[in-house]
């Protein structure tokens, strides 16, 4: 759903290639399996980035703008929401079958809302609060928290979709659109980075009914709280320290230890990157 790197649109050809590498090492892709990718504001920029920028997502992944056939009847239609424009329009109005075809659409920057997220059916199965804040319309240098009511009706217009799936805002949300008498609900996926300020990260599972051409189901996962990790080892630590304190009741020897733990933590860490 786009954000594939974190700094994608500034960093030079050679920190891109390494980034690549470790992308494609930790998401691998499995024979046979097709693997879609959309371009989110940290990969090419919002608006007014040179063309390389945006050449060179396209050269290692796809197309900004797609339509991806999952069957005679149903597709995937992708769009870069940075630089929404006549292109991308006409792009829309020559590829896709508004009238005729089941379309699912994809969208890095959420569309327009004009009120809370409609997450209660999902807080209450979850048992929590999905949301930390509400998805308010923002705009910045290098980010927009949703497109503006025109751009957002006109995408829902030429695409006429039975789903829209958005990301950028790194936690869930779910609201229903009325565009023109067509009733289309989005789901805006969460974050699937522990780094993007918020413990709601996940992913979600989208299932599609074949025979009828439907949406039969999206569920969001959470994954677990990787913190919790981190904070069992600085107890153990803890632990460690005080009773090789008592144990040795030799500060060289708590030294030594605690020089071991800092080399193996430091190897860790270039082992990591190298990778």
């Amino acid at each position: 759903m786009g954000d594939l790197f974190d700094n994608g649109r500034r960093i030079t050809d050679e920190e891109y290639g390494r980034e690549l590498k470790r992308f494609r090492k930790t998401f691998e892709n499995r024979d046979g399996i097709k693997t879609i990718y959309l371009s989110g504001n940290h990969d090419i920029g919002l608006e007014n980035w040179e063309k390389k920028i945006l050449d060179r997502f396209e050269k290692h992944f796809m197309p900004l703008n797609f339509n991806y056939a999952i069957n005679s009847k149903m597709n995937i239609i992708g769009v870069n929401s940075m630089y929404l424009g006549t292109p991308i329009y006409d792009f829309l109005l020559k590829n896709v079958d508004a009238e005729n075809s089941k379309n699912i659409l994809l969208t890095h920057i959420p569309l327009y809302r004009d009120g809370l997220c409609q997450n209660d059916d999902f807080d209450t199965r979850m048992g929590t609060k999905s949301r930390s804040r509400p998805l308010e319309e923002g705009y910045g240098a290098g980010y927009r928290n949703m497109l503006n009511p025109s751009d957002s009706k006109k995408l829902v217009s030429l695409t006429k979709p039975i789903l829209v799936l958005s990301g950028d805002d790194h936690e869930y949300c779910k609201f229903q659109h009325n565009v023109y008498e067509h009733t289309v609900t989005e789901h805006t996926i969460p974050t699937f980075s522990m780094l993007q300020g918020t413990f709601k990260y996940g992913y979600g599972i989208l299932t599609l009914d074949m025979e009828r051409n439907s949406v039969h189901d999206l569920s969001i996962y959470y994954l677990p709280k990787i913190w919790n990790i981190f904070i069992f080892y600085a107890i153990l630590f803890i632990i460690a320290t005080i009773y090789s304190i008592f144990k040795f009741k030799s500060v060289l020897s708590y030294l030594s230890i605690l020089t071991v733990c800092l080399l193996t933590y430091v190897l860790c860490q270039v082992w990591w990157w190298i990778l």
